[in-house]
């Protein structure tokens, strides 16, 4: 028997009604379900609104899961800092999509060959970011055994996704320089 096990835990166990009225009273919701849903309403949103906020300012303490640690940071920093032709995907396939129209068997042969240049682009750009995070990610744990799939996916991912549409917002221009992003404009309330 150990130290501890003889000891006891240095008080008695409360009765069943006395631990459901501490937990009831730690609750803090009232009793009146309106006001409960509204209290819960409010909370949620001031929750939403602190992630938001650090979607658009960075403040690792409100991220979501997914964005969060010092190697999602770190692998934002790589590819925000460069120019990647994922960015540019989505306006080449809307002109694409629009020269598709146009019935000039000239204007047909310059748009295919724009779009196989295009994918056959992004393909190199996507395995050329999943390197370059991977030789990241083992320099920076030299010593770890696990795989850096979703550290590569997430690079990857980010580097497809246009500059714009990107959140986080990037943290760094092209070319490494960090910059401040703009805050969110503020919701209009109901």
């Amino acid at each position: 028997m150990t130290e501890q096990d003889s000891t006891g835990k240095g008080r008695p166990t409360p009765k069943r009604s006395e631990a459901e009225a501490a937990r009831r009273k730690s609750a803090k919701l009232p009793r009146d379900a309106k006001a409960a849903k509204k209290a819960m309403r409010e909370r949620a949103n001031v929750e939403r609104m602190q992630q938001r906020n650090a979607l658009y300012t960075g403040d690792e303490r409100y991220l979501p899961a997914r964005d969060t640690g010092p190697d999602r940071k770190r692998i934002r920093q790589y590819v925000d800092s460069r120019l990647s032709t994922g960015e540019v995907f989505l306006p080449v396939a809307l002109l694409v999509m629009f020269a598709a129209f146009i019935q000039n068997k000239q204007v047909i042969l310059i748009v295919d060959t724009i779009w196989s240049a295009m994918l056959i682009l992004v393909i190199l750009d996507g395995v050329w970011v999943a390197v370059q995070v991977n030789r990241l990610m083992k320099r920076e744990h030299p010593n770890a055994s696990r795989s850096f799939a979703s550290q590569i996916g997430y690079g990857v991912v980010r580097s497809m996704t246009m500059r714009l549409m990107r959140l986080p917002k990037p943290m760094y221009a092209i070319g490494g320089k960090p910059r401040t992003p703009k805050p969110p404009k503020a919701q209009k309330t109901r």
